[in-house]
């Protein structure tokens, strides 16, 4: 391959790269390379006494107080306690065991199976077990697996000194303090070792807060280094705690957008920042006489607000773009601790008990809103247009589509992007029916590549490439930009449309106009219409739910097995189709990842027509038994789609300018 052809995503993605960025990249890389050439070793430091705080996780406490009969423990997030104990670790759905000690740079499991290894999240579970035993388990594998890490990580390199494990360590670590402070005390050589390395990491995590990256990254820094500024005030960093708060007011001004979505536009991010900046507020009304200012209150509840929105039925996350459940808080158990935070049962969605509520509040913050009973979701459709997400949602029946039009990435910021412009997801009666196909890891390869390809996800490819120019990990050249979107509902209907320029740099200069017509109760009709100049093959992608088994009842007729309800799909406008399941050859297609490192065969319909430009194609959803389906042209350039259901007729009118529903 030509230089020119192998450089020119570097050039595409950099190009959108601030200077500030590339600075701050151009210096941590070269601190870095210094420190592993000169085999720099960890800062010492006095031990740094802390200062009087009240911790993140009141819970901990109320677990170590309260009779074990009256205990709700949860169970672990990763390993067990006791497999812990027995250097037994279980990340991302992979277990590894450890003979002598723990391997902190054990390069035969992934980057990011060593950050969680490295990010302690497994000291809430030590804590619990200590209480629900009453022995000092925990505590004595807590601090051989402390002391071990201290060892393991004397020199500056490798995972655990990366501010964003640096940022979780911390805040674990703190806790654990917490909670076993007089053994901590009692320790004089572990309580030096202990604090020495807490102060050092604090130290390198003030000097090295992620400006290269920013986004959900750097949010992570500041509620580490705000934590640290808590603690160690009285020894004059009190300077952290003021500077991160200083950070944090800038990013939450640019991250938390108008409606109230974070900017990457990810759902299991926007959880994941919302649950950072929810702690910080916490912390900050527990330690400090101002509390949490005004401006992070706000930004909170529209986060809440707008995870509320989001949710479908089931009350799991829609796995759009790098979005993976079981790696964060439930959201459920978000909206509730968001409820106690503002004393607002609004935001509760369930009514059950939560274990994070629990953990941060205790049990009398978790039992203040147990009267309130939750509140359910009122809103029907929603419009979410800074984000770029538009919600059809029928409560009554269960049924919920949400569609990602927005854009692809923070121009600065393409980690967790994928190619899937007007994508979408489906749940029909509460049952998911086309889904994202999620993400399975973030290494680089060809696993990573297809989850974020276009061809896994539910729109329309065009010649084999993908809309948007993703490669490695996390990264994106040229972009696909959405234009001329709209959204429109009433009490019975909803129409999206919207048009979007990521094949324009094919020779055709292809632009494709994606159209979503729904009718409570009826359909759900999708219509693609791809405009440019010369002939191209354009497939549209429809990836149904594990469980889901299309059965073939024609040529452009299939229907859903595995339902407990009927449902089927009409396509019209189209030259050939195939189902997929499960494919390795001559492309990966047809599988489906809920949670990292566990994949599964799925079923995806795949819609082809080639043609000379301009064309139209797309297929209807529907749970009625008589329905009928057909597009045409009515002159250059002006499309008719009709739909008849029963006696029902609906017409969507498709011209250059305008598009109406008629029904």
């Amino acid at each position: 391959m030509p230089v020119f052809k192998r450089l020119r995503p570097l050039f595409h993605t950099a190009a959108y790269l601030s200077s500030k960025q590339i600075f701050f990249r151009s210096y941590y890389i070269a601190r870095r390379k210094y420190w592993l050439t000169f085999h720099r070793k960890v800062p010492r430091y006095l031990p740094a006494n802390p200062s009087s705080y009240i911790p993140l996780n009141l819970g901990l406490l109320d677990v170590r107080n309260m009779p074990c009969t009256k205990l709700v423990i949860p169970a672990p997030k990763q390993s067990s306690p006791e497999a812990l104990s027995q250097l037994e670790f279980n990340f991302l759905n992979r277990s590894k065991t450890y003979e002598g000690d723990v391997d902190w740079h054990d390069n035969t499991v992934s980057q990011l199976w060593r950050y969680n290894l490295h990010y302690f999240d497994y000291v809430a579970d030590l804590i619990c077990w200590d209480a629900v035993e009453n022995d000092a388990g925990g505590w004595e594998t807590f601090r051989k697996l402390a002391l071990s890490w201290i060892k393991g990580n004397q020199l500056l390199r490798g995972d655990g000194w990366h501010p964003f494990t640096i940022s979780v360590r911390l805040v674990n670590w703190l806790e654990a303090f917490s909670f076993w402070k007089s053994k901590v005390e009692s320790d004089f050589q572990f309580k030096r070792l202990f604090f020495d390395s807490l102060y050092a990491q604090a130290s390198i995590l003030a000097s090295s807060l992620e400006h290269d990256v920013r986004g959900n990254h750097l949010v992570k820094n500041l509620r580490g280094l705000i934590y640290a500024g808590i603690v160690f005030r009285e020894d004059k960093k009190i300077e952290w705690l003021n500077r991160g708060l200083k950070i944090l007011g800038e990013e939450v001004f640019e991250q938390v957008l108008d409606d109230g979505g974070h900017f990457e536009r990810v759902p299991g991010y926007h959880a994941a920042v919302l649950k950072d900046c929810l702690e910080v507020g916490v912390l900050l009304r527990r330690n400090t006489p101002g509390g949490s200012p005004m401006w992070l209150d706000e930004a909170l509840r529209a986060m809440l607000s707008y995870l509320k929105r989001m949710l479908p039925e089931d009350k799991n996350l829609p796995l759009i773009k790098d979005t993976a459940w079981g790696m964060n808080t439930s959201p459920e158990e978000l909206l509730a601790a968001g409820a106690i935070y503002f004393n607002a049962p609004e935001f509760k969605i369930v009514d059950v008990k939560g274990v994070y509520p629990y953990m941060i509040f205790g049990e009398d913050g978790r039992t203040a809103l147990g009267a309130e009973n939750a509140k359910s979701k009122d809103q029907e459709c929603s419009s979410l247009r800074a984000s770029g997400y538009y919600i059809i949602r029928d409560p009554a029946d269960g049924d919920y589509m949400i569609i990602d039009a927005g854009k692809v990435c923070p121009d600065y910021l393409p980690a967790h992007a994928h190619a899937d412009m007007f994508s979408y997801e489906l749940a029909i009666r509460g049952k998911r029916v086309v889904v994202d196909s999620g993400v399975y890891e973030y290494e680089a390869g060809p696993w990573r590549d297809y989850f974020r390809s276009t061809r896994a996800h539910n729109t329309v490819e065009v010649e084999g490439q993908n809309q948007s120019e993703v490669w490695g990990s996390f990264r994106v050249a040229r972009r696909a930009h959405p234009f001329e979107v709209s959204f429109e509902s009433n009490g019975d209907h909803a129409l999206f449309h919207g048009r979007h320029d990521g094949y324009r740099r094919l020779p055709p200069r292809v632009i494709h106009r994606r159209t979503v017509a729904w009718h409570r109760g009826l359909f759900w009709l999708v219509v693609d219409e791809l405009h440019g100049e010369g002939e191209v093959e354009a497939a549209s992608h429809i990836h149904l739910h594990p469980s889901i088994t299309p059965i073939v009842l024609g040529d452009t007729f299939w229907e859903f097995e595995g339902l407990p309800f009927r449902a089927s799909l009409h396509s019209f406008g189209i030259e050939r189709s195939e189902v997929v399941r499960g494919q390795m050859e001559p492309h990966i297609q047809g599988w489906y990842s809920e949670e990292f490192g566990v994949r599964v065969p799925n079923n995806v319909i795949t819609l082809y027509r080639r043609d000379r430009l301009p064309f139209l194609f797309g297929y209807v959803i529907t749970c009625q038994k008589q329905l009928q389906v057909r597009g045409f042209q009515r002159v250059p350039h002006q499309y008719e789609v009709e739909v008849s259901v029963g006696e029902c007729e609906f017409a969507l009118l498709l011209s250059p300018q305008d598009i109406k529903y008629i029904g």
